[in-house]
């Protein structure tokens, strides 16, 4: 039997996950990646990885698409030297779609098993930019 475990910032689900995934790096990630690259190559790494440890009928691949686009290019910036700041914005922006499109297939899933994978889905998109606020 599941444990609720929700928070008051979620909407809809369990909290209960059936499946822990490590995080990894790509392989192509840079020898000399700095903290920040290294942990936009974590979070890649983890969005790629939602649609297929978490399927589910209402998301897939296309929807962690754009955030891991930008990320790409956060990375490709910093590495460069440039400014982040406009890329930045519209990553929480798209982070915030996300999660919000994933509260809201938990509230409207037929069933457990939609709810749960979806759950999954919202708190690994929370675990991986807890430390980037993104949520409006």
């Amino acid at each position: 039997m599941p444990i609720d475990r929700m928070s008051p910032s979620r909407v809809g689900g369990y909290g209960h996950s059936f499946a822990e995934k490590h995080q990894r790096t790509p392989d192509s990630m840079p020898q000399g990646a700095s903290a920040s690259s290294s942990s936009s190559w974590k979070t890649i790494e983890t969005l790629k990885s939602l649609p297929t440890d978490f399927p589910t009928s209402k998301f897939g691949q296309s929807h962690v698409d754009k955030p891991i686009g930008l990320l790409q290019r956060k990375i490709e910036l910093q590495d460069k030297g440039h400014s982040t700041k406009n890329i930045d914005k519209t990553y929480k922006d798209s982070m915030n779609d996300l999660y919000q499109a994933t509260a809201y297939g938990q509230m409207s899933s037929p069933n457990e098993t939609g709810r749960n994978r979806l759950t999954n889905w919202s708190d690994k998109i929370l675990e991986t930019n807890k430390d980037m606020p993104f949520l409006k």
